[in-house]
């Protein structure tokens, strides 16, 4: 009964830090402004590593 509750506490915690995770993120997405020209990719993930995926400009 105890694992059980343990469990339940730990998903219910990260659960939470999530939520305020989403939350700041939300945030600082209504304060941000950008300029017209630029493009805002929210997460990117280069997976194999190859730097020539990589563009800036």
């Amino acid at each position: 009964m105890f694992n059980l509750k343990h469990k339940l506490y730990l998903l219910i915690s990260k659960f939470l830090e999530e939520q305020e995770r989403i939350e700041k993120r939300k945030q600082l997405s209504d304060n941000a402004t950008f300029h017209s020209s630029v493009k805002f990719i929210g997460k990117c993930e280069n997976y194999r590593g190859d730097k020539s995926l990589i563009q800036i400009g």
